[in-house]
């Protein structure tokens, strides 16, 4: 609610779910004096966030109306846009999924507020662990980035990584409970997503193809076929 929404760290990204239907994030700032950046990143594909800026005091004095509303293209679509004000002041944001009754899995998106940095932050690399079976998200997964420990991934299993320059990069990605994997990822944007599917460790090894049943197991023996 907006009486108890949190404290937006400006140049942090903080990570946000619509846990519940009709569900929505209220984050409160204070503003200042000049430009700033707001962005939903990384958000999954049955995240369409729309934004709404508000003046704190406002509500103070019965007044609800958002000086701003930006909405996402579509599901999975970012949201970016620049805001100048006048003075310092605190300010809310409303962040909420444009269908309301779409809630939970695959809704988590990245908050960001910009400020001093002449828009978005330096390029930056946001990759997602997901569980190659389900999809669903895997946190506290250990982040390699070239070589080196890049932190892990968040309660809805995302990671941000600052990259040097554009270019491509090694990921590797570890987590109890699954196999190690590393993936070659190519920044060519100032943010770039990437998502790297862990599979369960020790599984059952895949089923032998269909159609052939121990094809040539004699040698010299006439093949076998299965329809």
């Amino acid at each position: 609610t907006p009486g108890n929404a949190p404290w937006l760290t400006v140049n942090q990204v903080q990570g946000h779910n619509f846990h519940q239907s009709g569900d929505e994030d209220w984050v409160r700032f204070t503003s200042p004096a000049g430009a700033a950046t707001f962005a939903v990143l990384a958000p999954r594909h049955r995240c369409e966030a729309i934004v709404e800026l508000y003046r704190e005091s406002d509500f103070k004095e019965g007044k609800q109306t958002p000086l701003r509303v930006e909405r996402a293209a579509g599901p999975g679509e970012e949201v970016v846009f620049d805001q100048t004000f006048a003075a310092a002041d605190q300010y809310l944001l409303r962040i909420r999924n444009a269908t309301p009754s779409v809630f939970g899995r695959d809704t988590s998106y990245l908050l960001l507020g910009a400020v001093g940095t002449g828009g978005l932050l330096s390029t930056a690399l946001f990759v997602t662990a997901a569980d190659n079976e389900t999809g669903a998200a895997v946190p506290d997964a250990t982040v390699q980035f070239n070589g080196a420990n890049a932190g892990r991934t968040s309660s809805v299993g995302v990671a941000q990584v600052v990259v040097p320059d554009y270019g491509a990069y090694s990921v590797t990605l570890r987590k109890e409970g699954y196999a190690d994997k590393t993936e070659t990822i190519s920044v060519n944007n100032s943010i770039e997503q990437a998502v790297i599917r862990l599979s369960k460790a020790g599984g059952e090894p895949p089923p032998p193809a269909k159609g052939c049943a121990g094809c040539a197991s004699t040698p010299g023996a006439p093949a076998s076929w299965m329809g």
